[in-house]
Protein backbone atom coordinates (compact mmCIF):
# COMPACT_ATOMS: atom_id res chain seq x y z
CA UNK A 1 0.00 0.00 0.00
CA UNK A 2 1.58 3.59 -1.19
CA UNK A 3 1.49 5.99 1.97
CA UNK A 4 -1.20 8.02 0.36
CA UNK A 5 -3.35 5.29 1.01
CA UNK A 6 -2.64 5.02 4.66
CA UNK A 7 -3.16 8.66 5.04
CA UNK A 8 -6.64 8.96 3.26
CA UNK A 9 -7.35 6.32 5.90
CA UNK A 10 -6.15 7.92 9.01
CA UNK A 11 -8.66 10.06 10.48
CA UNK A 12 -6.02 12.41 12.04
CA UNK A 13 -5.07 13.22 8.77
CA UNK A 14 -7.73 15.24 7.02
CA UNK A 15 -5.59 17.84 5.33
CA UNK A 16 -6.60 21.58 5.94
CA UNK A 17 -4.22 24.95 4.34
CA UNK A 18 -4.53 26.26 8.31
CA UNK A 19 -6.85 26.50 10.90
CA UNK A 20 -8.23 28.67 13.70
CA UNK A 21 -5.95 27.75 16.31
CA UNK A 22 -2.61 29.04 14.53
CA UNK A 23 -1.47 32.05 15.65
CA UNK A 24 0.46 32.70 12.49
CA UNK A 25 1.50 30.79 9.62
CA UNK A 26 5.41 30.63 9.37
CA UNK A 27 5.60 28.14 6.28
CA UNK A 28 2.96 28.35 3.52
CA UNK A 29 1.75 25.03 1.47
CA UNK A 30 3.36 26.84 -2.03
CA UNK A 31 6.32 27.21 -0.08
CA UNK A 32 6.26 23.26 0.74
CA UNK A 33 5.50 22.02 -2.87
CA UNK A 34 8.49 23.52 -4.38
CA UNK A 35 10.85 22.20 -1.48
CA UNK A 36 9.39 18.98 -1.86
CA UNK A 37 10.44 19.61 -6.08
CA UNK A 38 13.62 20.97 -4.95
CA UNK A 39 14.44 17.80 -2.46
CA UNK A 40 13.40 15.55 -5.45
CA UNK A 41 15.78 16.54 -7.78
CA UNK A 42 18.64 16.69 -5.39
CA UNK A 43 17.80 12.68 -3.90
CA UNK A 44 17.62 11.87 -7.38
CA UNK A 45 21.48 13.17 -8.38
CA UNK A 46 22.71 11.65 -5.05
CA UNK A 47 21.97 8.55 -5.86
CA UNK A 48 21.85 8.31 -9.65
CA UNK A 49 24.39 5.67 -9.17
CA UNK A 50 22.36 3.29 -7.16
CA UNK A 51 20.50 0.67 -8.06
CA UNK A 52 18.10 0.59 -4.91
CA UNK A 53 17.44 2.83 -2.36
CA UNK A 54 15.52 2.31 0.90
CA UNK A 55 13.58 5.26 2.07
CA UNK A 56 13.60 4.93 5.92
CA UNK A 57 10.78 7.62 7.04
CA UNK A 58 10.17 8.17 10.76
CA UNK A 59 6.04 7.71 11.90
CA UNK A 60 4.38 9.95 12.57
CA UNK A 61 6.12 13.12 11.50
CA UNK A 62 7.51 12.35 8.07
CA UNK A 63 4.58 10.54 6.99
CA UNK A 64 2.82 13.26 4.98
CA UNK A 65 6.76 14.29 3.43
CA UNK A 66 7.02 10.64 2.22
CA UNK A 67 3.70 10.62 1.12
CA UNK A 68 4.57 13.91 -1.21
CA UNK A 69 8.20 12.78 -1.72
CA UNK A 70 7.11 9.14 -3.17
CA UNK A 71 4.74 10.94 -5.46
CA UNK A 72 6.96 13.09 -6.58
CA UNK A 73 10.13 10.71 -7.12
CA UNK A 74 7.68 8.35 -8.76
CA UNK A 75 8.09 4.75 -9.29
CA UNK A 76 11.46 2.88 -9.59
CA UNK A 77 14.52 2.42 -6.91
CA UNK A 78 13.19 4.29 -4.10
CA UNK A 79 11.39 1.69 -1.38
CA UNK A 80 9.58 3.37 1.44
CA UNK A 81 9.47 1.87 4.65
CA UNK A 82 8.19 3.60 7.98
CA UNK A 83 9.85 3.37 11.21
CA UNK A 84 8.92 4.41 14.86
CA UNK A 85 11.73 6.92 16.68
CA UNK A 86 10.50 8.84 19.21
CA UNK A 87 11.62 10.99 21.68
CA UNK A 88 8.84 12.94 22.93
CA UNK A 89 6.36 11.80 25.19
CA UNK A 90 3.18 14.04 23.51
CA UNK A 91 3.76 17.59 24.60
CA UNK A 92 6.42 19.78 23.83
CA UNK A 93 9.57 18.39 25.68
CA UNK A 94 11.80 15.52 24.81
CA UNK A 95 11.73 12.43 27.27
CA UNK A 96 15.90 12.12 25.94
CA UNK A 97 15.35 9.02 24.76
CA UNK A 98 14.93 7.39 21.71
CA UNK A 99 13.23 4.18 20.63
CA UNK A 100 13.64 2.65 17.06
CA UNK A 101 11.39 -0.09 15.46
CA UNK A 102 9.62 -1.15 12.56
CA UNK A 103 6.95 -3.76 11.62
CA UNK A 104 8.34 -3.83 8.43
CA UNK A 105 12.17 -3.77 8.60
CA UNK A 106 13.77 -5.00 5.57
CA UNK A 107 17.32 -6.38 5.30
CA UNK A 108 19.79 -3.35 4.84
CA UNK A 109 22.81 -5.41 4.99
CA UNK A 110 25.36 -3.60 2.31
CA UNK A 111 22.05 -1.11 1.31
CA UNK A 112 21.90 2.32 0.66
CA UNK A 113 19.44 4.13 3.21
CA UNK A 114 17.54 7.69 3.23
CA UNK A 115 16.23 8.63 6.91
CA UNK A 116 13.30 11.19 5.91
CA UNK A 117 12.39 13.24 9.20
CA UNK A 118 10.26 16.51 9.41
CA UNK A 119 12.35 18.38 11.70
CA UNK A 120 16.12 18.69 12.86
CA UNK A 121 15.68 19.68 16.01
CA UNK A 122 17.99 18.76 18.70
CA UNK A 123 19.55 16.24 16.45
CA UNK A 124 19.07 13.07 18.98
CA UNK A 125 16.82 11.08 16.51
CA UNK A 126 18.73 11.27 13.24
CA UNK A 127 21.72 10.60 15.57
CA UNK A 128 20.35 7.95 17.04
CA UNK A 129 18.49 6.07 13.89
CA UNK A 130 21.53 6.36 11.91
CA UNK A 131 23.74 4.65 14.43
CA UNK A 132 21.05 2.28 14.80
CA UNK A 133 21.36 1.61 11.17
CA UNK A 134 24.91 1.36 10.34
CA UNK A 135 25.11 -1.29 13.34
CA UNK A 136 22.53 -3.33 11.28
CA UNK A 137 25.12 -3.34 8.63
CA UNK A 138 23.89 -0.68 5.61
CA UNK A 139 26.34 0.18 4.01
CA UNK A 140 25.17 3.79 3.25
CA UNK A 141 22.99 5.61 5.52
CA UNK A 142 22.37 9.82 4.59
CA UNK A 143 19.53 12.03 6.30
CA UNK A 144 17.22 14.04 4.62
CA UNK A 145 14.79 16.48 6.62
CA UNK A 146 12.30 19.24 5.98
CA UNK A 147 12.60 21.44 8.47
CA UNK A 148 15.84 22.47 9.77
CA UNK A 149 15.52 24.97 13.27
CA UNK A 150 17.29 27.82 13.63
CA UNK A 151 18.72 26.93 16.64
CA UNK A 152 22.14 24.94 18.91
CA UNK A 153 21.66 21.39 17.51
CA UNK A 154 23.16 19.75 20.99
CA UNK A 155 23.63 16.47 18.88
CA UNK A 156 25.38 17.78 15.35
CA UNK A 157 24.37 15.45 12.48
CA UNK A 158 24.64 17.85 9.68
CA UNK A 159 22.04 16.45 7.63
CA UNK A 160 22.78 15.74 4.18
CA UNK A 161 19.57 16.83 1.99
CA UNK A 162 17.30 20.19 3.96
CA UNK A 163 14.01 21.45 2.91
CA UNK A 164 13.50 24.70 4.86
CA UNK A 165 15.13 26.57 7.47
CA UNK A 166 12.28 27.49 10.63
CA UNK A 167 12.48 29.69 13.90
CA UNK A 168 13.47 28.23 17.06
CA UNK A 169 9.40 27.90 17.90
CA UNK A 170 7.05 25.38 18.51
CA UNK A 171 5.67 24.50 15.28
CA UNK A 172 2.55 22.52 13.86
CA UNK A 173 1.23 21.47 10.56
CA UNK A 174 2.84 19.25 7.98
CA UNK A 175 3.77 16.39 10.19
CA UNK A 176 4.79 18.39 13.25
CA UNK A 177 1.75 17.64 16.18
CA UNK A 178 0.78 19.08 19.50
CA UNK A 179 -0.71 16.28 21.54
CA UNK A 180 -0.91 14.36 18.00
CA UNK A 181 -3.09 17.74 16.67
CA UNK A 182 -2.36 19.65 13.71
CA UNK A 183 -0.49 17.47 11.35
CA UNK A 184 -2.41 17.47 8.70
CA UNK A 185 -2.11 21.04 8.16
CA UNK A 186 -0.18 21.81 4.83
CA UNK A 187 1.37 24.85 6.24
CA UNK A 188 3.49 25.38 9.17
CA UNK A 189 2.73 27.72 12.02
CA UNK A 190 2.62 28.53 15.47
CA UNK A 191 -0.28 27.99 17.81
CA UNK A 192 -2.24 30.85 19.54
CA UNK A 193 -0.40 30.86 23.37
CA UNK A 194 -3.81 30.25 24.73
CA UNK A 195 -3.97 26.96 23.36
CA UNK A 196 -0.92 25.47 24.68
CA UNK A 197 -1.23 27.43 27.75
CA UNK A 198 -4.20 25.41 28.66
CA UNK A 199 -3.43 22.19 27.64
CA UNK A 200 0.06 22.51 29.74
CA UNK A 201 -1.98 23.37 33.65
CA UNK A 202 -3.23 19.63 32.78
CA UNK A 203 0.65 18.34 31.63
CA UNK A 204 3.47 20.10 31.23
CA UNK A 205 4.76 17.37 28.94
CA UNK A 206 6.49 17.59 19.99
CA UNK A 207 8.21 14.19 19.53
CA UNK A 208 11.83 15.96 19.80
CA UNK A 209 14.38 15.85 15.77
Amino acid sequence: MKIKDAIRNDPLCRHHETCDDLHKVVITSEQIRQTIRVLTHQIQDAYAKHAAVIILFLLKGARQFANDLQESLGEGKFEFMPAQASSYCGGTHSTGEVTIHSDDMLDITGRAVLILDDMYDSGLTLKRVKAHLEIKGAADVKTCVMFEKECHHTHEVAPDFVGLPVPDEFLVGYGLDYREQYRELHCVGTLKPDIIASENRYDDAQPLS
